[in-house]
């Protein structure tokens, strides 16, 4: 997965799709010296926090983790604006932060940026390359940057387990037979080649039509529903929302035989510590979704998950 992000880096450098940001809010007095401490011990901590890659002036790219990294929090002080005016400084904000495209081959690719709204209320901007790590990790992360600013706050020396490495599992993922994988998605995938779109890109919108992204909950008596259907079909409910989405699609391309990506944690159950590993793990494997005329869906459904252990394995 990072070949094909740095891939995509390199082909186009200005996009924003892999930069990844996340806003906390903190309603409480903080001492942004200790925090600053504390993002400098993150770094650290996490070997992939100080990893950059290198790639123009080698032949095959390099993943380099440095034994240090200067890390420092950026402060702005907005506590003299009105509240209009904050909100306003901190949308401008996340734009301006999204437009700073990181340097894999030479930033530091996890930034912390904390602005003071009040001696009370402090808001934090996490910003990072989706290269070093995935939504997993955030948690992770976060956990222990809070535990480390606790820590400092009570005059003691944070108590944390050595980390598990990343480096472990790119070690496992070298030892993988990659000729048995490339062979079982050549067959899982033989004879198919066309697309499977949605048909957004053919509505128009100069004909009363707009485009809208669309939020909404699915109420708790359809949740219940698709429940029992995964209980008595022996699946899960992933499985179910798997075979709908993939009928959906035959639908829309009047096909009975689509592809779709499925995203999957990527984090071999075998590696000891690889829950608790900080980096990229998520991947995007092909869901193939075939259908015949007379299959009932309870049929759909073993064949999805008869696929779906496949790819695991």
């Amino acid at each position: 997965m990072q070949e094909g992000m740095l891939y995509h880096f390199i082909l186009h450098p200005e996009s924003e799709v892999h930069f990844e940001q996340t806003v906390i809010t903190m309603e409480e007095s903080l001492r942004l010296d200790l925090l600053d401490q504390s993002f400098h011990d993150l770094v650290e901590r996490f070997d992939i926090l100080r990893t950059v890659f290198h790639y123009k002036e080698s032949k095959k790219p390099l993943q380099i983790v440095l034994k240090q990294r200067e890390a420092a929090i950026q402060i702005e002080d907005i506590s003299d604006l009105t509240q209009d005016e904050q909100e306003a400084f901190v949308e401008q904000f996340l734009v301006r932060d999204r437009s700073k495209r990181f340097d894999l081959e030479k930033d530091l690719l996890f930034r912390i940026t904390v602005m003071k709204l009040s001696e009370s209320k402090f808001k934090m901007v996490w910003s990072f390359h989706h290269i070093i790590m995935d939504g997993w990790c955030l948690g992770i992360v976060a956990k222990d940057f809070f535990h480390i600013y606790r820590s400092y706050l009570q005059n003691k020396k944070a108590e944390l387990a050595p980390p598990y490495s990343f480096s472990s599992y790119v070690t496992w993922l070298g030892k993988q037979n990659k000729q048995e994988g490339l062979s079982f998605w050549r067959d899982s995938l033989d004879g198919f080649d066309q697309q499977s779109p949605l048909p957004v890109e053919y509505i128009s919108t100069g004909n009363g039509y707009q485009r809208e992204s669309i939020v909404f909950r699915i109420d708790q008596e359809t949740t219940a529903r698709l429940e029992q259907i995964a209980r008595s079909n022996d699946v899960t409910l992933s499985i179910v929302f798997h075979s709908l989405w993939g009928l959906l699609l035959q639908r829309y391309n009047y096909a009975n035989d689509v592809v779709f990506g499925s995203v999957v944690s990527g984090r071999p159950s075998e590696l000891v510590g690889v829950e608790e590993m900080v980096g990229l793990f998520v991947n995007t494997i092909p869901m193939r979704i075939r259908s015949e005329g007379k299959q009932t869906f309870s049929g759909l459904l073993r064949q999805v998950q008869q696929f779906s252990t496949a790819t695991s394995s």
